[in-house]
């Protein structure tokens, strides 16, 4: 599965150069309904149960949030610093992959089918893959990640590039002023990569392809 993650140029370079990429912690998501269950009748307990059990598991798994195209330019607006970014394409295992689904409603629970312990992988996938409907604009993909299987360093966790993450693309923001030489430091040691110059369509909203400016390295 071709997925595409957003980033700034400044952490774009970075994690090409070292061949690693950031795994987001739960509990820094920007969308503050991330995990939170809904229920049928709330109350103080249930809340603060459902709350120790998001707290404990954002200390044992982290996220990598991924679309399923590059072309939105919400996306570059929002995610790769108004266009002045990068998005990189991974092939990612589709067994593996949560799809994101939108809906008006949160899904809901009482306090007998809330789980027991935050190793609960079923009650993690519902709810990580429910989202607000005006969320859908980004055709989310998520993956889950251990974060003892991670590398932690300057405050984040990293995950390594390997054959469950394999970088096939590198799309530059249309309002980038990133060189040549700058990007081709960034992708020293890298092979069979696409290097691609976007920008704006001439007919539409969408963010494309500048034919004369894509590259196979």
């Amino acid at each position: 599965m071709r997925l595409y993650h957003f980033l700034s140029r400044e952490d774009a370079v970075d994690d090409l150069k070292k061949k690693r990429v950031k795994i987001s912690i739960i509990d820094k998501l920007n969308d503050p309904f991330e995990l939170q269950a809904g229920f049928t009748k709330p109350n103080q307990k249930l809340r603060a149960q459902f709350s120790q059990f998001k707290s404990n598991i954002s200390k044992k798994v982290g996220i990598f949030c991924c679309s399923k195209d590059w072309r939105n330019p919400l996306l570059w607006s929002h995610y790769a610093y108004r266009h002045t970014g990068f998005a990189l394409g991974f092939d990612m295992p589709d067994s593996k992959a949560i799809e994101v689904r939108y809906s008006k409603d949160r899904p809901l629970f009482t306090l007998a089918s809330l789980p027991k312990n935050s190793d609960n992988t079923e009650y993690l996938e519902k709810l990580s893959r429910t989202k607000f409907i005006s969320w859908s604009y980004e055709e989310e993909v998520r993956f889950v990640y251990p974060l003892n299987s991670l590398f932690f360093e300057g405050g984040h966790y990293f995950n390594s590039f390997d054959d469950q993450m394999i970088l096939k693309e590198v799309i530059i923001g249309c309002n980038s002023t990133i060189t040549n030489r700058e990007i081709l430091t960034a992708l020293k040691g890298f092979k069979n990569i696409t290097l691609i110059w976007s920008r704006m369509a001439y007919k539409s909203f969408r963010i494309v392809k500048n034919k004369q400016q894509v590259f196979r390295i």
